[in-house]
């Protein structure tokens, strides 16, 4: 059961996402810049780019998560029945409350 909610979680999660980054061809670009921390590491799998600092405990998983997130996406898109995004995801894996503060300076 517990496992069950927890995909259901997830999967809305990236609908949201999904829908959340769908946008105007006015607005295309906006938002798309970033920057990587100093020594981090990023692993690209297809659409998706993590970035990640090189002693995070699951660095093992980047590669699973990266294959779940195309799974999960082709599914939400199937069942929604919506083309799938060609857009890159782009995900920074931190380890906790204190690193996200401290790489954008906000509490």
């Amino acid at each position: 059961m517990r496992r069950k909610m927890f995909v259901t979680g997830c999967l809305l999660g990236v609908i949201i996402a999904v829908m959340a980054g769908c946008s105007s061809d006015k607005d295309a670009g906006k938002g798309s810049k970033y920057v990587v921390p100093e020594g981090w590491l990023t692993y690209t799998y297809e659409n998706v780019k993590m970035i990640y600092p090189p002693n995070h405990p699951q660095a093992g998983t980047v590669h699973d998560f990266c294959v779940w997130y195309n799974w999960a996406l082709r599914e939400d898109c199937k069942f929604l029945q919506i083309p799938i995004p060609v857009d890159t995801l782009i995900v920074f894996y931190y380890t906790g409350h204190g690193q996200g503060n401290e790489m954008t300076g906000h509490y």
